[in-house]
């Protein structure tokens, strides 16, 4: 009961890390709890209350029969092997995506960077489940220390010769069970995803990011393949014909120059073109550069709707609501009120405006 009391002690606590949640979808992930966050749930139920974490001296609780049998059942539930196991896999686990989780939310993130990144979370997985017999070895440490803070120890479950709600591989002792039936299975699926929602070959404008100096450099003996992708965006080139002899220029301009000098993103390739000497080249760097990250900016404005334009407001026109979602989710944009009005008086030149008696001030 001592260690029941602790843990509601600890989830009544305020939770300042959430209190100034992002009004919209786009929040700032790092103030989210996240597993680690999590874990405080296992050391607070396991710290003795006269003398734990907080500190704190053990409150008086007046819990009725229902409360009662919840906190007794949350308690099982965190002493349970399987639920401390399974912990311990995610949380190692997905600590690897958890930087390209809020690296994809940020506006300012290159496309190409972006990709990049993807790239070595995939492949860190990959070899995470290659050698997943020695990294589930400090994994069982973990849980194993976990357990004995929580005055529990990892049993490996009653194996039936017939089940269906769960995995059921055969196991010599309880390590070797939850390597199997949990951690091989769970790894397996994680990669599956992340090889499915990140494809190589389905990337869109994937061919746009050859034209970084490093990588454009080595496939400068064969440049064909390239210039029949690049030609998907033929109707928005200025000159189509001239693209084959414009990447060799654009190679011999960046062979020219050290290699600690090349930009290593499309947004500073964008910095270092020339738009009459590499028109074409200009034009696909900008594509690359709009192409957008993540959906999270349009989900922002599916929520914007939704809070503007609601029963009431059925009627509203095109523009008035256009401009009342453009205030609303730049609302923390600097605007000057002289500049606007300087702007509409050029717009709009009349005469009343010559004696009006603001014009000292916003003409």
């Amino acid at each position: 009961m001592a260690a029941t009391s602790n843990l509601c002690q600890w989830s009544c606590q305020d939770n300042k890390d959430t209190d100034e949640f992002a009004e919209t979808r786009i929040a700032d992930h790092s103030k989210v709890p996240d597993l680690f966050s999590y874990e405080e749930v296992y050391h607070n139920g396991a710290a003795d209350p006269d003398v734990g974490d907080a500190g704190l001296e053990t409150p008086v609780w007046d819990w009725d029969r229902e409360t009662r049998g919840k906190a007794q059942g949350m308690l099982a539930c965190l002493k349970s092997s399987r639920n401390i196991v399974s912990f311990c896999i995610a949380k190692n686990t997905l600590h690897v995506v958890k930087p390209l989780a809020a690296k994809l939310q940020k506006r300012d993130q290159d496309i190409y960077h972006a990709y990049c990144m993807i790239d070595e979370v995939v492949d860190r997985l990959d070899h995470i489940r290659e050698s997943v017999d020695e990294e589930f070895v400090d994994w069982y440490q973990e849980a194993e220390e976990l357990a004995q803070k929580l005055e529990t120890e990892i049993r490996m479950p009653r194996v039936s010769g017939r089940q269906t709600h769960r995995a059921n591989a055969a196991s010599a002792n309880a390590e070797e069970y939850f390597r199997k039936n949990v951690a091989i299975p769970f790894l397996d699926h994680l990669t599956e995803q992340m090889h499915t929602r990140f494809d190589r070959e389905d990337r869109v404008g994937s061919a746009i990011f050859s034209l970084v100096p490093d990588n454009i450099i080595k496939m400068k003996d064969d440049l064909k393949p390239l210039v029949e992708k690049l030609m998907y965006w033929e109707a928005d080139l200025p000159s189509p014909l001239s693209i084959l002899a414009e990447l060799k220029e654009w190679i011999s301009h960046w062979e020219r120059r050290p290699s600690q000098d090349h930009p290593d993103s499309l947004l500073s390739c964008l910095q270092h073109t020339d738009v009459d000497q590499f028109p074409n080249i200009l034009r696909l760097l900008h594509i690359g550069c709009t192409l957008p990250v993540g959906s999270s900016d349009a989900e922002q404005s599916f929520s914007a709707f939704r809070r503007i334009k609601g029963y009431l407001r059925s009627r509203m026109s095109q523009d008035r609501l256009a401009g009342l979602t453009l205030m609303h989710i730049h609302h923390g944009l600097d605007i000057s009120v002289k500049e606007i009005c300087q702007r509409y008086i050029r717009a709009h030149k009349r005469r009343m405006f010559q004696g009006c008696i603001l014009r000292q001030y916003f003409g």
